[in-house]
């Protein structure tokens, strides 16, 4: 049996994709996140994967979380989405300032975990907050988080 040969075509495709990542600097913004990763607390790094994976995405995608609303009451203590139950509002990419209440609360975290698998499922913002509000609002009347910009 020969050893299959590459193609051409295959191989100029991965070089392009290649060079496409390099320019748009992903491997660095790669590099950032790993770094946020691994400042992770204790209590979230010995928490359930489920729990590691909430933190994880909200470090790395805090835009796909902050216009969603918590409905688990939170925005009592002045929450005004569901990246505030995992990052506080004063973070900086150089300082990040964990929220723990992220991971304790089973509505947080149903809520974050439905964000992550919506928008890897590529639904657009205005479809992932009109599910989170149609799946969760009857816990909390939330109404104060931003709407995601169109």
């Amino acid at each position: 049996m020969r050893p299959r040969r590459h193609s051409l075509p295959c191989i100029g495709l991965l070089l392009v994709c290649a060079l496409v990542l390099s320019a748009c600097g992903a491997p660095n913004a790669m590099q950032q996140a790993a770094k946020k990763i691994a400042e992770l607390p204790d209590y979230v790094k010995k928490a359930s994967l489920e729990v590691q994976t909430a933190y994880e995405f909200a470090l790395t995608h805090p835009e796909a979380l902050k216009t969603i609303p918590c409905y688990c009451g939170c925005s009592s203590w002045g929450h005004k989405s569901i990246l505030e139950c995992y990052v506080k509002p004063s973070s900086t990419d150089a300082n990040i300032d964990f929220e723990e209440h992220g991971s304790y609360c089973g509505i947080c975290l149903a809520i974050a975990l439905d964000v992550k698998r919506m928008t890897e499922a590529g639904k657009s913002p205005e479809e992932i907050r009109a599910y989170i509000v149609s799946m969760y609002s009857s816990y909390d009347p939330n109404l104060g988080t931003a709407q995601p910009a169109n």
